[in-house]
């Protein structure tokens, strides 16, 4: 029975099939079932199993649940004591992750966020990339955008920072396994599921339309925006993003890995160890010949970290890019002016990406910078924020 346990769609389906199966299993959990926690192909189910059990006082047959919503429910053989035990635990912890999502997409209140004015500019939703909180978007960015009059909106992203976070400790050995044969990862929450973030954000500040830039996982997560909210957004800026699902033939370099694999398995270890991990990475994806170990630098990854002491919730980020289907499909829809900025040089994603991105976006505009890597460097935005500047006032 558990060798079915191949995404989430296929866990949810699974504690559909009990729910539908036990009359004794529905009433002990009937109390924090919502159908909104389910995927919307299983939520008319859900319904149907709650409604019959009201109104009659038993669980409707198999037959009766695919002719009143089309959804056909496998019947689960050889189920005892132990698989019951499990399917508590495992969906009690469901629902409570779902109740933490759904409370954040009702309001936004629980994700942390920065709108740094001014208040009659063009609003400008800054989405951040993995692990990253809204202080490390680079200062120099945030002040070109206001000098000419955008208003930047950053955000913590669900999980780090200030935002609100989640629980659960992925299984790296088995992750990393699956991650190498291809096989589907499970993830407490998905790319999708951020991209929803950002656009209850925006409706929170009642802000009707924007434009949109994203960076490396925060342009994964504003794909999704600009792709299935078309009329939110004004442009689109993608900068050291993909489009396509990581695999080990389109993976960072082996050191980039190597300490992403580090942060994930150790994301509270002493300080200084976090501070030299950090010099490291930066080292790796920031321009060459930058000095990085410097007491600026150490300072202000102190002050990082004192903002936000937990810093697990970059493994469940992590996870949930490993988890994402590819979005070449969906990116074909995106009707906002997009501009895509990538380093020749990116170690953590391929220039490859952006051609591909740009001959799948319509109309999309590619800008590559010789010495860029990954990140926005005072020295790397010079080199396009002469672009940028054209793209988001042509689009204002």
């Amino acid at each position: 029975m558990f060798a079915r346990l191949a995404g989430i769609s296929m866990i949810e389906r699974l504690f559909v099939e009990f729910l539908a199966q036990d009359k004794d299993l529905f009433a002990r959990v009937n109390g924090i079932i919502d159908p909104l926690f389910f995927d919307r192909e299983l939520r008319k189910g859900v319904e149907f199993i709650q409604e019959h059990a009201s109104g009659y006082s038993a669980l409707p047959t198999r037959e009766q649940i695919l002719a009143a919503t089309g959804i056909e429910l496998q019947e689960l053989k050889d189920v005892d004591e132990r698989h019951q035990k499990w399917f508590i635990d495992e969906f009690e912890t469901f629902c409570r992750h779902k109740a933490l999502e759904q409370a954040i997409l009702s309001s936004a209140d629980l994700l942390e966020r920065g709108d740094y004015g001014p208040v009659e500019g063009d609003p400008v939703l800054m989405v951040h990339g993995l692990g990253a909180q809204l202080v490390h978007w680079p200062p120099h960015l945030i002040q070109f955008l206001q000098a000419h009059n955008f208003r930047p909106i950053t955000y913590d992203n669900r999980d780090v920072g200030l935002s609100s976070r989640f629980s659960g400790t992925p299984s790296f050995i088995l992750d990393y396994i699956k991650y190498f044969l291809r096989l589907p990862i499970n993830s407490e929450y998905t790319i999708d599921d951020m991209a929803e973030d950002g656009i209850k954000l925006l409706e929170k500040l009642n802000i009707n339309q924007a434009h949109v830039i994203g960076t490396s996982m925060g342009g994964m997560i504003a794909q999704i925006i600009s792709a299935q909210y078309p009329k939110k957004v004004k442009s689109f800026t993608l900068i050291a993003s993909t489009a396509s699902t990581p695999s080990p033939m389109n993976a960072p370099s082996k050191p980039v890995r190597d300490l992403m694999l580090e942060r994930s398995k150790h994301p509270n270890a002493q300080v200084e160890d976090i501070i030299k991990r950090e010099i490291k990475i930066v080292s790796l994806i920031g321009m060459e010949g930058r000095v990085v170990d410097t007491p600026e630098f150490r300072e202000e990854t102190i002050r990082n970290l004192n903002r936000a002491q937990d810093g697990s919730g970059y493994a469940r980020q992590l996870l949930s890019i490993l988890a994402s289907k590819d979005r070449l499909k969906k990116i074909q829809k995106i009707k906002a002016p997009t501009l895509i900025i990538h380093g020749k040089d990116d170690p953590m994603i391929q220039l490859k990406n952006a051609y591909k991105m740009h001959k799948l976006i319509p109309h999309s505009k590619l800008k590559i910078i010789d010495n860029m890597r990954h990140l926005i460097e005072p020295e790397i935005l010079t080199q396009f924020e002469s672009d940028l500047l054209d793209h988001l006032r042509l689009s204002s």
